[in-house]
């Protein structure tokens, strides 16, 4: 898909032109759909239209050899904490670019130093540069951070030499990136011999042993090969400065950090879970009450119909007795007083 964009001028533009206009709401696969109705196309993957984007509609900034050297300086300057070597590097060249991208150009540097130191100080490079190179980046990064290491003893004093070699080496690389060969070797055999260089290489990779200790990877002292700044136990290892000054200073400050930060979590969570509680508490209370029967009364009808109440419901048909009959029956003198009057209807008998 990326050949086609790239023979394709107009594709190209409409992606940008789509991108452009709906960077508010960005969606690429509707994007996908738009280009696919327009240029009679297929895209499988739409998210892929993003690295296309930026490939060929934004391409990233290129870090010339003066920018280069900048580049360099202030990655030594902030001891390669990337976040604010962005900042000052934004300031002093003016190019835009983001940490991503500056972090990944600066491994890319320090692989070509190294590379570039070997085939001035190795005679067989072919073997040796991978064996040579076989180390992580991040070694690389511990070891400039061990320029600000105290010279408390001679072994601090050795890696201290080695973290200035590396300067040296990565500084001379970023200021002879384009020139010959011939030049680079007279700057670099200036700074540095052949015993220092490999003196740096060495030291790399103890600082690589000494990452396997701090993570239990080497657990036993068989495990530690000979070297030329390792010592042969780990105790003795993780009594040095520099295991000092990487591992365990640092880590304690991350740890506390991360202490810190999971005790202010548990509370939030705990809050949480306490209002959670009483919200169900009171939900379910609710619930009961609404779901609560009502008490059951005795059925009373009148005519058949059912009430609620005790009202009187008088009708044409409805004898109502004197309640004060029996009170009244003796005080009267006529015997018909107190008395209901029955007219019964007289039927004539038939002869």
């Amino acid at each position: 898909m990326k050949k086609m964009f790239q023979e394709n001028e107009e594709l190209r533009k409409n992606l940008k032109y789509f991108v452009e206009s709906q960077k508010q709401v960005l969606r690429w696969p509707l994007i996908a759909q738009q280009l696919e109705t327009l240029h009679d196309i297929k895209i499988d993957i739409p998210y892929e239209l993003k690295q296309i984007y930026q490939d060929y509609c934004c391409p990233k900034p290129e870090i010339e050899s003066n920018n280069l050297q900048i580049l360099m300086q202030t990655i030594i300057e902030c001891r390669c904490d990337m976040s604010s070597t962005l900042e000052k590097f934004v300031e002093r060249s003016g190019i835009k670019i983001s940490c991503y991208l500056l972090t990944s150009r600066a491994q890319q540097i320090f692989k070509k130093a190294i590379e570039k130191g070997i085939m001035v100080f190795v005679k067989n490079k072919t073997e040796q540069k991978k064996r040579l190179t076989n180390f992580p980046k991040a070694n690389i990064v511990r070891l400039i951070k061990c320029l600000d290491l105290k010279p408390n003893n001679e072994h601090c004093i050795m890696v201290i030499d080695a973290a200035n070699c590396l300067k040296e080496l990565l500084l001379t690389y970023s200021i002879n990136k384009d020139k010959d060969r011939s030049i680079y070797y007279e700057e670099i055999k200036q700074k540095m011999n052949k015993n220092q260089f490999f003196r740096t290489l060495l030291c790399l990779s103890f600082l690589d042993d000494l990452r396997m200790i701090s993570q239990n990877l080497i657990t036993q002292d068989k495990q530690l090969l000979p070297d030329y700044f390792l010592q042969d136990s780990i105790e003795k290892n993780k009594k040095l400065d520099v295991y000092q000054f990487l591992y365990v200073s640092d880590m304690q400050l991350k740890y506390q950090m991360y202490n810190d930060s999971k005790d202010i979590q548990q509370d939030q969570e705990f809050k949480y879970y306490i209002e959670e509680f009483q919200y169900n508490k009171f939900k379910k209370l609710s619930k009961e009450l609404i779901q609560e029967k009502p008490l059951k009364r005795s059925i009373q009808t009148v005519r058949g119909k059912i009430i609620t109440n005790t009202k009187y419901y008088p009708s044409k048909k409805t004898i109502k007795f004197n309640k004060d009959l029996d009170k009244n029956f003796d005080e009267q003198d006529d015997d018909s007083a107190g008395c209901y009057r029955v007219d019964i209807p007289l039927f004539k008998q038939k002869n």
